[in-house]
């Protein structure tokens, strides 16, 4: 007499409704791959999630006095950012497909490296938050995996950095040429005008919730003569670079957690004229100047103006 044994196979579940309709959330994995987290898709996020405004209090610097009641305010400092996803996993077709697109997923969630989660609004803009994944918090298995078509998962990771990041803002590109020696009627002597030129203003808008730092990039014209000087201004307050060979890049980063400058890969930063570097306080518009010798091209941008919400 033979035994039969009867395999359940996958069992179908129906996505529920998409808590997220106002917004588009999506990932791009720690393997680089992108994951559209809507529920029309095999990957989307479910309520309770966690990670989208500042949930958490900073850290107060106070200082006291024997003197004085009370305490002083001296500054704060956002802790790294905890972030919860719970998600569901959802392939209908068979066991084998559940079982490819988890894998997949999965290997989005390393946590030997990062991802960037993308919030974006209706009318298309968007901010970003660079996470570390943790634990997947899958909460154990009463079902052999691809069993059903679907499974939960309770997804913690980190924000190292705590902020969410908007589009890069950038000034325009300004360029500066050698001037042409001008020739006048014949009999009159040539004009030489001078090639040094204050060529470059305009004003620099942070609309984040946190100071912002300038980097400039200053490009010397492949085939010129090269830049000889070039001087750079924050609301009046300058630093200057000497000679830029033709064809080699300077940028000076002045993030304080940077502050560096690199000319073609090599630290130049000891080579500057002031390290004086003021930042662009939130909700201000500060004006930008470049004066700069030779030809070259110059641009101040700001990485993205960060922000404690995702909208």
């Amino acid at each position: 007499m033979s035994n039969i044994f009867l395999a359940l196979g996958p069992v179908p579940e129906p996505p529920e409704p998409d808590p997220w309709a106002g917004v588009s959330m999506s990932w791009t994995g720690t393997d680089g791959s992108s994951w559209s987290l809507e529920c029309s898709k095999g990957v989307y996020l479910l309520a309770g999630v966690e990670g989208l405004t500042r949930e958490e209090a900073p850290t107060l610097y106070t200082s006291q006095s024997a003197n004085v009641h009370g305490e002083t305010f001296r500054g704060l400092n956002f802790g790294p950012r905890p972030v919860f996803w719970p998600v569901k996993v959802y392939a209908p077709e068979n066991s084998q497909a559940w079982l490819e697109l988890d894998k997949k997923f999965a290997a989005s969630l390393n946590p030997r490296g990062t991802g960037v989660w993308r919030v974006t609004q209706p009318d298309g803009t968007w901010r970003e938050l660079t996470c570390r994944p943790l634990r997947d918090g899958a909460g154990g298995w009463r079902d052999m995996p691809g069993a059903r078509s679907w499974k939960h998962y309770a997804i913690e990771m980190v924000a190292e950095d705590p902020f969410w990041y908007g589009p890069p803002i950038e000034s325009p590109l300004w360029k500066q040429a050698d001037p042409i020696d001008y020739i006048p009627e014949e009999g009159a002597p040539p004009l030489h005008p001078g090639s040094i030129q204050t060529f470059g203003s305009a004003v620099m808008s942070n609309p984040g919730d946190e100071p912002a730092s300038p980097l400039w990039t200053v490009q010397a014209l492949p085939g010129g003569s090269g830049v000889s000087s070039v001087s750079l201004s924050v609301g009046g307050v300058s630093t200057g670079f000497g000679a830029i060979p033709a064809g080699q890049t300077l940028t000076i980063d002045t993030d304080p957690r940077v502050q560096q400058a690199m000319l073609n890969g090599v630290d130049v930063t000891g080579s500057l004229t002031s390290w004086d570097f003021p930042q662009i306080l939130p909700g201000a518009d500060v004006p930008i100047g470049i004066t700069m010798t030779g030809e070259g091209t110059v641009q101040a941008s700001i990485r993205g103006p960060r922000f404690d919400r995702a909208w």
